[in-house]
């Protein structure tokens, strides 16, 4: 676990965090760790990326992008991680993905994503798409 390396990165966000998070690992990502970092006092949750790999500096100003349009969206970024916008919600079922609710909103998702942004996603499936608390699918790891 980078959990040193994740509050370096919290550290460099907001100085005032440091000393009172509380620290969750989420065991999907593949490339980074990624962690629910919530702030004890305020109660605010981020989600926060310790980079395993070097980034992708090239795509960095098209992944901007696709976060102000579709999210979850990104706060800060340093050399080492990110801290992003925390989707308080579930990963999608396989019911739910091959079901005509949720298909319809994904696909209008995904025209959002092609027609506004003009990219691919390119690793979607049930695991890269959240079920937020009000029922609407967010796509991550782009």
């Amino acid at each position: 676990m980078n959990l040193d390396v994740a509050g370096k990165v919290i550290a460099q966000w907001r100085s005032t965090w440091v000393d009172s998070v509380k620290w969750t690992q989420i065991t999907h990502a593949l490339s980074n760790e990624v962690y629910k970092c919530e702030h004890v006092q305020s109660g605010e949750t981020v989600l926060v990326r310790v980079y395993l790999a070097s980034r992708d500096t090239i795509n960095e100003p098209l992944l901007g992008s696709i976060a102000d349009i579709l999210g979850p969206k990104i706060f800060f970024k340093c050399d080492f991680g990110s801290v992003e916008e925390w989707i308080d919600g579930r990963v999608m079922t396989h019911a739910e993905i091959t079901g005509e609710e949720y298909m319809t909103k994904v696909a209008r998702k995904l025209r959002l994503l092609h027609d506004e942004v003009r990219v691919c996603h390119n690793d979607l499936h049930m695991l890269n798409i959240i079920v937020d608390t009000a029922g609407s699918p967010t796509f991550i790891d782009y």
